[in-house]
């Protein structure tokens, strides 16, 4: 907690902050003409991106389908991880 650590909060209704989402990561379109990230920091991205949707599978649905649907969905996450992963190739 800020206040706990001995800082002070203060509201400043004349400055604006904008967040511009996807703009350290440089995967997403509004943030591309922004982004400093390079080409290795958006493959990392994108490599934990769909390693989370995998972990967040398993973690909620792996009791819910049979292993035969597990397998159709994670092939549906490699195929469009390995898809993001050549489009960052192609730029």
């Amino acid at each position: 907690d800020i206040k706990k650590l001995g800082f002070k909060i203060f509201y400043l209704g004349a400055v604006e902050i904008m967040h511009i989402g996807g703009a350290s990561s440089g995967i997403k379109k509004s943030g591309a003409a922004v982004t400093t990230a390079d080409v290795e920091r958006k493959r990392k991205v994108q490599v934990a991106r769909f390693q989370a949707m995998k972990i967040f599978f398993r973690k909620n649905y792996k009791k819910v389908y049979p292993p035969f649907v597990q397998w159709i969905i994670f092939s549906g996450i490699g195929f469009l991880e390995k898809r993001a992963l050549n489009a960052l190739k192609v730029r």
